[in-house]
């Protein structure tokens, strides 16, 4: 199922996620302890996360480094500014 980009940020999990990325690159296990998640469900809210352009991950180990990824937001604010000056005008 393909999601808009602001039905993605708009469950509140994923945006506690990308707020965490901001502060720095990390693994999923490390998204779970901060946000007090289990592993499973973290890493189905980093897949819609991935999937929308958000995130992206590189592999470290046995690892996988998450990070944000401008492509989704550049999204919204492509979306944002259309909004913008259709208001200007």
């Amino acid at each position: 199922m393909v999601m808009t980009p602001f039905k993605v940020l708009a469950e509140p999990k994923r945006e506690r996620i990308l707020k965490l990325l901001a502060t720095k690159p990390l693994s999923v296990n490390e998204i779970a302890e901060f946000l007090n998640m289990g592993q499973p469900q973290t890493s189905k809210h980093l897949k819609v996360l991935l999937d929308a352009n958000f995130v992206w991950y590189e592999v470290k180990a046995q690892n996988r480094i998450y990070h944000l990824d401008h492509q989704g937001f550049d999204e919204v604010d492509k979306w944002l500014r259309s909004i913008k000056n259709f208001m200007v005008t």
